[in-house]
């Protein structure tokens, strides 16, 4: 009887550490680029198939005071909704819609659907 739950003590735990390393080699960092006002929006996501726990903007040449606020803003409002369903911040549309659409480059480039965070 000892052996029996000594061999499923060892299983049940060999098990637990099979999904933690599989769900940490899903995760990954990659890049992605949208059209901003003046250039590219050059993001950095981290992310898995279903969380993006990271999203910070490497690059921009955005208009300070408007396109510069959704740079600031923006990409932490993603990741606390886990979503790119967010409002974009008024007044800069087009900065928005290139951190988005940089947030979703980088996800397919990752393998993962983007629409799975819509």
């Amino acid at each position: 009887m000892k052996r029996i739950l000594a061999l499923f003590l060892a299983l049940t735990m060999l098990f637990a550490l099979g999904t933690v390393s599989a769900a940490a080699e899903d995760t990954v960092t990659v890049t992605g680029v949208g059209q901003g006002i003046d250039g590219d929006v050059v993001v950095q996501v981290t992310a898995d198939s279903s969380t993006i726990y990271s999203v910070e903007v490497l690059q921009q040449n955005e208009t300070v005071g408007i396109g510069s606020v959704a740079v600031e803003k923006l990409p932490g409002a993603i990741v606390e909704a886990n979503s790119l369903l967010v409002d974009g911040i008024s007044g800069a549309t087009v900065t928005s819609t290139a951190i988005k659409t940089a947030i979703r480059d980088a996800l397919t480039q990752a393998g993962f659907d983007p629409a799975a965070f819509e």
